[in-house]
């Protein structure tokens, strides 16, 4: 997943510096990924909402205190994002100070497909 992120981040980069729209050091990027497909519309909503309110911090949708996804960064933190050695994980432990916890009563944010019995799994119920 970082590889992706790592091309997208330039290209996001370039698209920002060629909008007509208003951009700001409050943007962020939101992260969902495509193998965990229980991510609802309404934990993106609460995400972004808390994002809005602290644009500077990490936001992480967690259940039951366990973090998931989706994840917002300030897009400041690109430089940071490309120089990172391991995976988009690493961001909560290298900055805790800047993580904010969005409690959601969606387990499924926690459910990756990352093999065959892991689609089995979810698809069974």
């Amino acid at each position: 997943m970082i590889d992706s992120i790592r091309i997208a981040l330039p290209r996001i980069a370039n698209l920002r510096k060629a909008s007509p729209l208003e951009t700001d050091s409050q943007d962020g990027v939101l992260v969902i990924p495509a193998d965990i497909p229980g991510i609802s519309t309404n934990t993106c909503t609460q995400c972004i909402r808390a994002f809005k309110e602290k644009p500077r911090r990490i936001i992480i949708a967690a259940h039951d205190q366990k973090p998931g996804h989706p994840m917002i960064f300030p897009f400041e933190m690109q430089s940071a994002i490309m120089q990172l050695e391991g995976g988009l994980n690493m961001i909560p432990k290298l900055y805790p100070d800047r993580v904010t916890r969005v409690l959601v009563d969606e387990p499924e944010i926690l459910n990756d497909i990352d093999t065959m019995s892991d689609y089995n799994r979810l698809t069974d119920t």
